[in-house]
């Protein structure tokens, strides 16, 4: 049986390929001075075997690269596990230093614990190939630790997104209790907008503004099947002045908190 090929690894094959072509070595000559089979050395040019830190800084020795093999490495490693369609969405979330996001409906991706995520992930009504959850959701609770260490974070989340349950009960407390825990952090605002809000301007869907380094900003509007990058300066701004109001119209952080510790005791 064919072995699967990690495709997320092929650059770093056809890189490895190249360089020990270009050195004037077979794989079975890389592979002596390596210490391994020739057959693995092949699995790795092949891209069926994903590489780990120490085989590219081995190969970068051997071949004297100058650390292109491992510079490449750390790079594709970053993104190992994130579906194509997510890949773009992710650097810019990465490169941000300020996010604003507006929830109507569920807690946010970045805010999700790992019962919550998955119960989004198994109701979201994208077929996911057997096996692949698990790796989906990991991949969603790594994102809030992979932004820069100076980002801050803005969320409003509507009252309902906090009281609808979603997949059972558990996965929705452990996500409330997750908020709570956030809450705390200095460079995250989380704040609420209650059920009676009768001037909350009528936004219809969930967004989010990001500012990149250099001031430049780009946004991200979710509908049913998907998003849509939005960077063209009026629109954006026009989003900017959307989560202005929604912010005036939510609660403080202390009542938000207070919201969603209520919410949590009725479900307990």
């Amino acid at each position: 049986m064919a072995e699967h090929v990690r495709e997320e690894w092929l650059p770093w094959a056809a890189k490895l390929k190249k360089i020990r072509e270009q050195a004037g070595l077979t794989q079975a000559e890389l592979a002596r001075q390596a210490l391994m089979s020739r057959q693995v050395v092949s699995k790795y040019e092949m891209a069926t075997r994903a590489p780990k830190s120490g085989v590219a800084s081995k190969f970068d020795e051997i071949l004297s690269t100058g650390g292109a093999l491992r510079q490449l490495w750390h790079q594709l490693s970053n993104s190992v596990g994130i579906p194509d369609e997510w890949r773009d969405f992710i650097q810019l979330e990465r490169a941000a230093d300020e996010i604003r996001e507006y929830q109507p409906l569920v807690i946010p991706g970045l805010l999700q614990s790992p019962k919550y995520a998955r119960a989004m992930m198994q109701r979201s009504g994208t077929r996911i190939k057997d096996g692949d959850t698990e790796g989906l959701v990991a991949t969603r609770l790594d994102r809030l630790g992979r932004l820069r260490d100076d980002v801050h974070l803005w969320f409003v989340l509507e009252e309902t997104a906090i009281r609808r349950v979603v997949g059972s009960v558990e996965a929705q407390l452990e996500g409330l209790s997750h908020l709570l825990e956030l809450c705390a952090h200095e460079s995250i605002r989380i704040t609420v907008v209650p059920e009676y809000s009768p001037m909350r301007p009528g936004v219809l869907g969930s967004f989010r503004v990001m500012r990149l380094p250099g001031g430049n900003l780009v946004a991200h509007s979710e509908h049913t099947l998907g998003e849509v990058v939005v960077n063209e300066a009026e629109k954006v701004s026009r989003l900017l002045t959307y989560f202005g109001d929604l912010q005036s119209e939510s609660l403080s952080t202390s009542d938000s908190m207070r919201l969603i510790e209520k919410v949590r005791g009725t479900l307990q």
